[in-house]
C-alpha cells in the first residue's frame, strides 16, 4: 500500500446489501442452522470481500458501522434482551451485526418496527442464534490478509453513540411486552 489515507467513502449501498444477501444465499442454500449457517455465512462474506480492494474492503466496513450505528435503539435493545434471553452492551453489539447479517429486509423491517422479528423463522433454541460476533470482524480480517495493516489505521468515520433513554426495564415485564408484544409472547416464557 503506497502511503493510503484514511478511507470515509460509504460503499454504495446497494452493493453493500448485495454482498451481505449473497453471503446470506450461500448459508441457506448449505441447508446449515445455528452455529453452522454462521460459520458458513462468515466464510462466504470473507471470500467475497477478499475479491476486493483494500478502499473497497474499507468503505464496505464504513458502510455496515453506519447500519451497526442506525440500529443503535433503545427499542432493538428490547427485541434483543427477549429474543437472546439478556442482553449486555457487547451482546447488544452481536445482535446487531447478526441483525445486519440477516439482508436489507429483515434490517429495514426491524428498524421500521423491531417486533416484525417475530415473524423470522425461529431455527434454534439457542438464544446465541441471535448473535453473530465474527460477523463484525470478517472486514477488518480481510483487510488485514489483504493488507498485513490493521484496518482501524485507515478508516474515517466519526460515529458516536447518542445517550439512551430506555422506555422498557428487564424489572417491568410488561413495558418490555408494550414495545415488542409479538417478542414477549414468543419468547418472554423461555426466557423471562
Amino acid at each position: 500500500m503506497n502511503n493510503p489515507h484514511p478511507v470515509s467513502d460509504l460503499m454504495d449501498e446497494a452493493r453493500f446489501w448485495a454482498i451481505i444477501n449473497q453471503s446470506l444465499a450461500v448459508a441457506e442454500a448449505a441447508h446449515e442452522y445455528g452455529d453452522e449457517q454462521q460459520n458458513a455465512q462468515a466464510a462466504a462474506l470473507a471470500d467475497a470481500l477478499a475479491e476486493l480492494d483494500w478502499q473497497e474492503i474499507a468503505a464496505f466496513q464504513n458502510r455496515f458501522v453506519q447500519q451497526h450505528w442506525f440500529s443503535y435503539r433503545q427499542d432493538l435493545w428490547c427485541a434483543a434482551y427477549l429474543m437472546c434471553g439478556g442482553c449486555s452492551d457487547d451482546g447488544f453489539d452481536y445482535f446487531r451485526y447478526w441483525l445486519v447479517s440477516r439482508g436489507e429486509a429483515v434490517f429495514q423491517a426491524a428498524l421500521a418496527n423491531p417486533d416484525s422479528l417475530a415473524d423470522y423463522p425461529f431455527v434454534s433454541a439457542d438464544s446465541n442464534y441471535y448473535e453473530f460476533e465474527d460477523f463484525g470482524y470478517a472486514a477488518h480480517e480481510a483487510f488485514e490478509e489483504k493488507t498485513g495493516s490493521e484496518m482501524s489505521e485507515y478508516l474515517d468515520n466519526a460515529f458516536t453513540y447518542p445517550e439512551m433513554e430506555f422506555e422498557w426495564s428487564d424489572d417491568d415485564p410488561e413495558s418490555m411486552k408494550r414495545i415488542c408484544p409479538k417478542l414477549f409472547a414468543k419468547f418472554a416464557e423461555q426466557h423471562l
